[in-house]
C-alpha cells in the first residue's frame, strides 16, 4: 500500500503518448490516474469523481484547457490545477494565474518536476 494511494490524479492532454507517459509513471509512484483527451471529456470526468490533482494543458480540442480551469475552480475549489503547456507565453502565464492555477511547468519538461508538482500538491 503506497502512500499516495488515497490521491487521485486527471491528466488532460491531447496527445496520446503524453497521456500515457505521465499515467504510467505517476502510476508507479502510486496515484491513482484517470486520462482525458479533450476538454468535454475532463469536465465529464470531474463530474463523476473527485480529484486531488489535475495536470492539464492549454491546447486541447472541444473545451480548451483555460475553460477546463475554470470550471475546476468553480465546482472543486480544493483540486490542484498544475498547467502542462508548450505555449507558456506571458500572457498565457498571467490568465493562468489569474484563474487560479496552481502551477505552470512549461514542456519540454523534466519528468522529476512533474512527479515533485504532484507530491508537492498533495502534501499542502
Amino acid at each position: 500500500m503506497s502512500m499516495h494511494e488515497q490521491h487521485h490524479v486527471l491528466i488532460v492532454d491531447d496527445e496520446s503518448e503524453m497521456n500515457e507517459y505521465l499515467s504510467g509513471h505517476l502510476f508507479i509512484e502510486g496515484y491513482a490516474v484517470s486520462t482525458a483527451s479533450e476538454g468535454q471529456e475532463a469536465i465529464d470526468l470531474l463530474k463523476k469523481n473527485p480529484f486531488d490533482v489535475v495536470l492539464l494543458d492549454l491546447h486541447i480540442p472541444n473545451v480548451d484547457g483555460f475553460d477546463v480551469l475554470k470550471h475546476i475552480k468553480s465546482t472543486a475549489p480544493k483540486t490542484k490545477v498544475i498547467i502542462v503547456t508548450g505555449f507558456a507565453s506571458p500572457e498565457n502565464v498571467a490568465k493562468c494565474k489569474r484563474l487560479k492555477a496552481d502551477q505552470i511547468i512549461e514542456k519540454p519538461f523534466e519528468l522529476r518536476d512533474i512527479i515533485d508538482a504532484v507530491d508537492s500538491a498533495v502534501n499542502v
